[in-house]
C-alpha cells in the first residue's frame, strides 16, 4: 500500500499490513508511551519515541487510501450480507452506505461488517415475521373458502331432499346457491 519502502532495521517492519494499521490506530489514541509499552509487551517490539513518530509519519499519507479501501470491503459486504438476507434493493443500498460511512469513520471495515451483519439479521427476521403473516392470512382465507364451500353444500343437499320443492323452484335455488346466473 506505500511505495515507501521500509528500511529492515526499521522496528514495525516485521510487521504485516493489518498489524501497522492496529499499531497506527493506537498512536491515534495513545500517548507514545503507551504504544510502546503495549508494543512490548504484545509483539516484543522495542520502539522509542522517535521511532513511533517516524512510524507515523510513514504510515499517515496512506490512511486516505485505506478508508477508501475499508469502504469498499465494507460495501461489497453489507450488499452480500443484504442480499443473502432477501432485502429489498433500497434497504441493501441503506445498509451498504452505512457500512462504508462507518468504515470511513473507523478507518476500520471490520466494525462496519459487524453492524451490517446484524441489520441483515434484523431485516431477516421481520421477513421471516412477514412470511408469518403471510401465511396466517392465507390459511385464514383457505378456511373462510373451505367454511363457504361447506355452507353452499349444505344448502344445495337441503334443496335437493326438500321433495315439496317443483323441480323449476328447485334449479332456481340451485343457481342461486351456486352463483349461477343465466
Amino acid at each position: 500500500m506505500n511505495d515507501r519502502k521500509t528500511r529492515t532495521d526499521a522496528w514495525w517492519a516485521p510487521l504485516d499490513e493489518e498489524a501497522r494499521w492496529e499499531v497506527y490506530a493506537k498512536l491515534c489514541v495513545l500517548p507514545w508511551q503507551g504504544v510502546s509499552k503495549w508494543l512490548r509487551e504484545t509483539r516484543g517490539l522495542e520502539a522509542s519515541r522517535s521511532g513511533l513518530y517516524r512510524f507515523a509519519s510513514w504510515m499517515r499519507p496512506q490512511q486516505s487510501a485505506r478508508r477508501l479501501e475499508q469502504a469498499v470491503v465494507a460495501r461489497d459486504e453489507a450488499r452480500g450480507l443484504a442480499k443473502a438476507a432477501g432485502a429489498r434493493k433500497d434497504v441493501a443500498d441503506a445498509f451498504m452506505a452505512m457500512g462504508a460511512e462507518l468504515a470511513l469513520r473507523t478507518g476500520d471495515a471490520s466494525e462496519a461488517v459487524a453492524w451490517v451483519k446484524m441489520s441483515a439479521q434484523l431485516v431477516a427476521a421481520a421477513q421471516k415475521d412477514r412470511e408469518i403473516e403471510l401465511r396466517a392470512e392465507a390459511q385464514r382465507l383457505d378456511r373462510e373458502k373451505f367454511e363457504a364451500a361447506e355452507k353452499r353444500l349444505a344448502a344445495a343437499s337441503e334443496t335437493v331432499a326438500d321433495e315439496k320443492l317443483p323441480p323449476e323452484e328447485r334449479i332456481r335455488r340451485m343457481k342461486e346457491i351456486f352463483g349461477i346466473h343465466g
